[in-house]
Formats: C-alpha cells, structure tokens, sequence
C-alpha cells in the first residue's frame, strides 16, 4: 500500500513540476499528432507493414521528443535518459528505413554516447538555489561565427562521402533533386552535432542550432511524405522559442546576481581595508605610547637614580 501511494506521489510530483503552458503544449502536440495518424496516414501506409510500423515509431518518437523538449528548457538533466531511450534509437530506424544514412548515422554515433556524457557532465553543474536546475551559459558572437563556419565546413565533406553520384556532382553533369536531399540532410546533421555540444557544455545557442535542424528536417519529412512528424515540428520550433527564453532569463538572473555579489564583495573589501588601515594606525599610537611611556618610565628611573645617589653623597 505505501509503495502504491510511493508511486503516486511521484507521479503527482511529476506532473506539478510542468507550467500549466507546458500541459496544455504537450497534450496539444501529442493529440494532433493521434488525429492525423488514424484520420490523415498519408502516404507511408502504401508501403504495408513498413508503413504502420513506420507510423508506430514515429507516434513513439513524438511522445518521447516532446518530453524530451520540457525537460531541456527546464534545464532538467533527466532530458537525456529520455533522449536514448525513446528518441535516438527510434529515429536511428526510421532514418535508416528511408535512407536519410546521415542522421542515423549521427543518432547512432553521436547522440547516444554525448547524451550518456551529458547526463553525467549536467551532474557537476547543479544550480547553487534550485538542485533541479543545472547552471547554463552563453557564447560571444565570433565563438557564433566560427561554429557556423565548421558546421558549413563538415556538410559539404559529409554531403558528398553520403551522395551517390559524387562524380556527377563534382563534373555538374547530374544534379538531381535526390542528391540535394543528401546534401540537406548533411547539414541537419550538422546543425544536430553542434546542438548536440552545446547542450553537452550547456550553452544557450544550442536553441539556434535545434531552430535551424528542425527547419531543415522538416523538409526532409515532406520529401519523404512523412507528414506527422511536421506536427512534431510545429511543437519543437514553438518550444525552441520558449526554452530559448526561459535560458535567456535565467542567464541574465544569474548575471545580475553575479554583479551584485561583485558590488556587495567591493564595498566590503572597501571596507575591510579602511578598518585595515584604521586598526594599524590604532596600533601605531598604541606603539607610540607604549613608546612614550618607556621613555617616561627611564626617566623617572634615571631621577631615582640621581636622587640616590645625592643622598648617599651627603651621607
């Protein structure tokens, strides 16, 4: 009975813990998501048993995606067991069943081993008030500009090692709208690892970088006539906008608090050092006292001296 009520505690503690914004943005995203599978299959069903199963992980991937997102802009570590369990593996299927090799790739290689290091790094960084935070950060604008310049770098490398017709792209005999998907989804893959590290190292532009993946993976569902997951996307862009927000805020928080802690740690320094200088020349009149009142004190001894020695003379 008490492991039943154990259960439900946690379980009612969970569901407090999201915004009643963050309720209504799960259970909408989740219900469109229902609605066009059983009303709208498109076209992923003319592939039979593909299809459904297709159709399967995908409602599989959204259920999880958007709890993954809630958890992240709420700067909750627990984002990233979500994150292997029921997004990285579930995509790295439906990426290999329609040939999208460089996001399975990435999911298979990248995203599951830097969730397990984030999930660890995210322990060393707990925020000092709320133990259910973890600290986040920001970049300059040339630290922007030189990630932008890498990502453009690796999508072209990896672009033309997953096309395959690599010659006829270098000679400009055949560009076909095929091979321009690779290319597209070459830079989603980009655009997934730098969001990928930026999460790892908490920094707030890994918002930016998921914008711009979902833009470009929304563009590869419609190719591929996959149009549930666009409802997927309507959900990661809005939340892309709030988490970026709440991190916003909770950097500029900390920001001010770090320049007040600054101001208060100055004027006590200030003050620390007047009552220094106060306590030293305190300590020299001491000295100086102490000083006089030895030489007083040899004086008058040297008096008693004289005076002794006038009475033994008389003597």
């Amino acid at each position: 009975m008490e492991k039943k009520s154990t259960i439900k505690t946690k379980l009612k503690n969970f569901w407090n813990f999201f915004t009643t914004y963050e309720k209504i943005w799960f259970m909408s995203i989740i219900t469109a998501s229902l609605i066009l599978t059983i009303f709208y299959p498109d076209e992923m069903l003319e592939d039979g048993n593909l299809g459904v199963f297709l159709i399967i992980l995908c409602l599989v991937d959204i259920i999880a995606s958007c709890t993954c997102e809630l958890l992240l802009s709420k700067q909750c570590k627990w984002n990233f067991i979500v994150s292997i369990i029921g997004i990285e593996i579930t995509e790295c299927i439906i990426f290999f069943s329609l040939g999208y090799y460089a996001s399975a790739t990435v999911s298979l290689l990248f995203w599951i081993p830097i969730d397990i290091i984030s999930f660890i790094k995210w322990n060393e960084f707990k925020d000092n008030e709320n133990k259910q935070l973890t600290q986040v950060k920001k970049l300059n604008w040339w630290q922007d500009i030189l990630i932008l310049i890498a990502i453009a770098g690796f999508a072209c490398l990896w672009g033309f090692l997953i096309s395959p017709n690599i010659e006829a792209w270098l000679d400009g005999s055949d560009i076909t709208h095929l091979d321009a998907n690779y290319f597209i989804d070459a830079i989603a893959a980009g655009m997934g690892i730098a969001n990928g590290v930026f999460i790892l190292l908490r920094i707030r532009e890994q918002w930016i970088a998921w914008f711009m993946f979902t833009i470009l993976e929304a563009y590869l569902w419609i190719v591929s006539g996959m149009y549930i997951m666009l409802i997927l996307t309507a959900g990661y862009l809005t939340n892309t906008v709030y988490g970026f927000v709440k991190w916003t805020k909770y950097i500029k928080h900390k920001e001010n608090e770090d320049l007040k802690s600054k101001s208060i740690n100055g004027v006590n320094e200030t003050e620390k050092e007047n009552n220094d200088e106060f306590a030293v020349k305190e300590q020299d009149n001491v000295n100086a006292e102490n000083v006089d009142n030895a030489n007083n004190k040899d004086e008058n001894n040297e008096i008693i001296i004289e005076e002794n020695s006038n009475n033994d003379s008389k003597k």
